[in-house]
């Protein structure tokens, strides 16, 4: 990309959004979950093991179902005893394995009865902060269609309701929430198939031009820290202001929690990776606003990100 046209799209993307966004505000609401991170290691460990045999398709399917629970559970509010299937799941485990890994196994079950004894640390918080808004004016962004049939279902059992915001599938208005819920942080919302290193460039607008007017971050320490500069997007952009560990909703938190590896050895010194997974749909996850300056500066800046993420190579 040439100097010249890289400077006439950052000045059209700052006359659009810098007077809109300079006082948007962003509260960062990390939690440890020290009984989700254990469960995650506990599969690991069993999937690796079994990864060296043939298995017969139950416990494939009951491999394949406690996965995808605890990706849910990771990116949502949700609680372990919210998730259909995964109790199930869980109590079939031993017939499934035939007497097999019997060590790696009994991690696993003592990992998930602990995660159905408890609730997911940040719902008391979410919830609080959807009523705070009247049900049209809060936003919950979340990763897929699944996610938010599921997360819907639970909250209107509690009489909360709020909109909720996918991709550019989901509602468009030219109107601004008053409120943003993010479930995790931005990376994971990029396609799986790209880079670490890049995922923040093509989904960096949630952060520098989110929906909202008050956007909150939850996310579990176990992914990493929230740095707002990653999502920058060109080197001196003024983010919006970022307030930590917000007493409004998220209290004071523990910050007891080492594990924040994404990589954990077995006996043999295999690395494991543990968290490195994003959208399986290869549209890239944005919220697209019509015929308004928010809906052209997201859009421009989705695709200058990728532009530039291919020509600076």
């Amino acid at each position: 990309m040439s100097d010249g046209y890289r400077e006439a799209a950052h000045d059209l993307l700052d006359d659009s959004i810098r007077e809109l966004y300079v006082d948007r505000i962003i509260y960062d609401h990390p939690y440890d979950w020290d009984e989700l991170s254990e469960a995650f290691k506990a599969y690991r460990k069993l999937e690796y093991k079994t990864g060296q045999v043939a298995l017969p398709a139950s416990a494939s399917n009951d491999l394949k179902k406690i996965s995808d629970s605890l990706y849910m559970l990771a990116f949502t509010p949700l609680s372990a005893r919210s998730i259909p299937g995964l109790s199930d799941a869980r109590k079939q485990l031993d017939d499934a394995f035939a007497g097999e890994f019997v060590e790696e196994r009994q991690r696993l079950e003592t990992a998930l009865d602990n995660l159905f004894s408890c609730g997911n640390p940040c719902y008391e918080a979410v919830s609080g902060a959807i009523a705070m808004g009247d049900g049209d004016d809060t936003c919950l962004i979340l990763r897929n269609q699944d996610e938010i049939d599921l997360v819907e279902e639970n909250l209107k059992q509690d009489a909360l309701y709020a909109r909720y915001l996918r991709d550019n599938a989901s509602a468009r208005t030219a109107s601004l929430y008053r409120y943003g819920l993010l479930f995790t942080l931005p990376e994971y919302f990029a396609f799986h198939k790209i880079d670490k290193g890049d995922r923040a460039k093509y989904v960096g607008w949630l952060i520098s031009a989110p929906p909202c007017e008050e956007l909150h971050v939850f996310h579990f320490r176990m992914f990493g820290d929230f740095e707002v500069e990653r999502y920058a997007p060109w080197p001196g952009y003024e983010m919006p202001e970022v307030i930590a560990d917000s007493s409004l909703l998220a209290g004071d938190q523990d910050n007891g929690s080492d594990f924040n590896n994404e990589t954990e050895p077995d006996e043999n010194g295999y690395e494991q990776e543990i968290f490195d997974f994003g959208v399986d749909d290869e549209e890239l996850v944005y919220v697209s606003v019509e015929d308004d300056e928010r809906g052209l500066a997201v859009e421009l800046g989705r695709l200058l990100g990728e532009y530039w993420n291919h020509q600076d190579r």
